[in-house]
């Protein structure tokens, strides 16, 4: 059985502005649009694409499938799939996109724990839920092409993931800097009246990341 799919196709060393192809996919019942594209691959026809534990884990899978990003190891193929790369992030080749810009612009942000110097007697931890959930993040940066007005050029416009970040810092018990701070030097203003961005694996972004720095940034 055979699934006709469409995949992008684009090579910058062609000066090939990109464009979509037919392909007939072997198909069985359960099949992935990750299985698909490796029997493609395994057909000859080199399509680029990332992809690495196959579980939802590592989150390199990440493409739009029907308009909408998804992880390919996690949607199930279908007769008629288009295929293209995460729209948010400049696209490299065919299905890969440049996932730089997306960690570079936290950089200077340092979004780990900064604990500073750890205390005579350490204190008793507890991990507040949002950093627990919040932590679940697989970095597929899926979410970025569900955010309308996110733009990987602009250091100064941050993006439902660079939230995230910041947030799993916010939440951990042992940090010390102003996150809600470093928000608004990404601009999350701009969220608060739109509020459209979503999880590829279900982290509530809105109520857990983007909420609560917004709630910090007004804070006097």
């Amino acid at each position: 059985m055979k699934a006709s799919i469409k995949v992008w196709r684009f090579d910058p060393d062609n000066g090939d502005k990109g464009n979509l192809i037919q392909y007939q996919a072997p198909y069985q019942e359960g099949d992935t649009v990750l299985q698909a594209l490796l029997d493609l691959y395994e057909q000859e026809y080199p399509v680029c694409f990332r992809f690495g534990c196959r579980f939802k884990k590592c989150g390199l899978c990440a493409v739009e499938i029907n308009g909408r990003p998804r992880l390919a190891c996690r949607t199930p193929l279908k007769d008629g799939v288009t295929i293209r790369p995460l729209r948010a992030l400049p696209n490299i080749r065919d299905l890969v996109v440049d996932r730089d810009p997306a960690f570079s612009v936290l950089l200077p942000y340092q979004p780990w724990p900064a604990i500073g110097e750890p205390p005579e007697r350490l204190p008793r931890l507890t991990e507040p839920v949002e950093h627990q959930r919040l932590m679940a993040c697989n970095e597929c940066l899926g979410c970025l092409s569900t955010c309308p007005t996110y733009r990987y050029d602009d250091p100064s416009c941050g993006g439902p993931f660079q939230f995230v970040k910041l947030a799993q810092a916010h939440f951990h018990p042992l940090d010390r800097v102003d996150r809600p701070a470093q928000a608004g030097a990404l601009s999350i203003e701009r969220c608060g009246s739109c509020l459209k961005c979503r999880c590829l694996i279900g982290i509530p972004i809105v109520k857990m990341a983007i909420q609560p720095l917004l709630e910090g940034a007004h804070r006097p």
